[in-house]
């Protein structure tokens, strides 16, 4: 069984743009990699313009090597238009309260700040700094 999440960035004009993440959504994995290895707008942006993910992963492209779905590389973010050919998926809303009305609410939600921090809540109303 996967325990989905979803993961959002504010960006610099007011806008959310979330994704889907299908596996491993709990803080424990996910929120760790985020805080760990997408700290910046910059990065946290990057992750989110692969769109929907089948899996989180510490890096977002592969060095040298393919990668595909099928035949991913260890540490490798697993992207499913990608890696897999769909089409890309993300979902942006005009401003913060329009995302917390009617955004996907998964198991766990992820958002990045314009503060440097990423936020973790279940119900995308109450927030908690990841630590």
């Amino acid at each position: 069984m996967s325990t989905h999440s979803t993961i959002a960035v504010v960006n610099k004009n007011g806008t959310v743009t979330q994704i889907y993440n299908h596996s491993d959504g709990y803080v424990s994995h996910t929120g760790n990699i985020l805080k760990n290895h997408y700290n910046t707008f910059e990065l946290a942006s990057e992750l989110v313009a692969l769109g929907a993910l089948s899996y989180i992963q510490p890096k977002l492209v592969a060095d040298n090597e393919e990668h595909s779905f099928d035949d991913p590389v260890d540490g490798v973010c697993i992207a499913y238009h990608r890696d897999r050919g769909e089409p890309l998926e993300t979902h942006t809303f005009f401003d913060y309260q329009i995302y917390s009305s009617v955004g996907n609410r998964n198991e766990y939600n992820y958002l990045f700040k314009p503060d440097g921090n990423w936020y973790v809540s279940r119900d995308l109303k109450s927030w908690a700094v990841i630590e």
